[in-house]
């Protein structure tokens, strides 16, 4: 479909977010102070002038990130891609309105589940008509869900030592909206653990496992995704068998410290399609928020996924 319309919601509450109590480490993201100084001198330039607190991270370094991936989808579309936020000053919901000037939406889940951001009836009823025209291709994106395998300080220390990165707490659950959406559509998908991916001596992408299923053509010439180093495993739930597809496994960082998952696994589900079925006659598509990202590497295979999806 040419001209296609995208939308990046972030489902995240700017407020909750932001107040997050800086003496407590778990579930919240690092304030902009705390990321500076953790990879100086790599984000000093005019890094002081900007907010210094958790805001200041989202500004700058997560929102920032996702801006190559609009140019590539303006310059592809002829459309710019509209940023809507869950919540900054007032909740802005999703509605029939707000998807009625939507061909992709991709739902960036970006919130501590802690933060409580849960769809309403009405926005899933908004987008269950959404889903019922046959152009309509919404992309739920989560991230990872770090140190709840077990609530044990030794367990935390084990995902932390395979995934380590320091500016990851013990426990950080990133994703409650995306799974709530995913669940009341009929999707079920939960996002698990943070795995670090496997890479190549010069620290590229290793190239992911494209199963054979891809009728979308979606992953046409995609050869890799991103070495963020810690990313979720798609778990396919019960009440989604049969009806979601994994296109897409990432192989596990062999040289990581060992993790749970990893010890029997040597690729994650990184992924998912669930094909249109009965009234859901649009695409629903679940990956990682990072894929969005052009921060971790992996950029000229990236764009050629996004390409792809503009193309849809």
């Amino acid at each position: 479909m040419p001209n296609r319309r995208f939308k990046l919601y972030f489902a995240w509450n700017w407020v909750a977010e932001n107040s997050a109590k800086l003496g407590v480490l778990e579930h919240r993201y690092p304030t902009l102070f705390e990321f500076r100084r953790e990879i100086w001198p790599h984000y000093e330039h005019n890094a002081a002038q900007a907010d210094q607190g958790v805001l200041g991270f989202m500004e700058h370094v997560v929102l920032s990130d996702f801006q190559h991936f609009r140019d590539v989808i303006r310059d592809a579309t002829g459309n710019d891609v509209e940023v809507v936020h869950r919540y900054v000053d007032k909740l802005i919901p999703l509605t029939e309105e707000l998807l009625d000037s939507t061909d992709t939406l991709i739902v960036v889940s970006l919130d501590h589940s802690c933060t409580s951001q849960l769809p309403t009836a009405a926005e899933i009823a908004a987008v269950n008509k959404f889903l019922s025209r046959t152009e309509a291709c919404l992309i739920v994106s989560p991230h990872h869900d770090i140190g709840t395998i077990g609530s044990d300080v030794e367990s935390q220390e084990v995902e932390h030592r395979h995934h380590s990165d320091q500016l990851v707490p013990a426990a950080q659950d990133i994703g409650g909206y995306a799974r709530c959406l995913l669940e009341a559509i009929g999707v079920p998908v939960r996002n698990r653990f943070g795995l670090n991916p496997a890479t190549t001596p010069e620290g590229s992408p290793e190239s992911i496992i494209v199963a054979p299923l891809d009728d979308l053509g979606v992953l046409a010439d995609v050869s890799t995704f991103n070495a963020h180093p810690h990313l979720p495993h798609l778990e396919i739930r019960p009440g989604a068998k049969g009806k979601v597809r994994v296109l897409a496994k990432q192989p596990i960082n062999p040289l990581a410290a060992p993790h749970p998952f990893s010890r029997i696994n040597t690729h994650f589900d990184a992924l998912l399609w669930a094909p249109p079925d009965g009234e859901r006659r649009g695409q629903t598509v679940i990956c990682d928020a990072t894929l969005w990202s052009a921060a971790f590497g992996g950029l000229a295979s990236l764009e050629t996924l996004w390409r792809n999806l503009a193309r849809m």
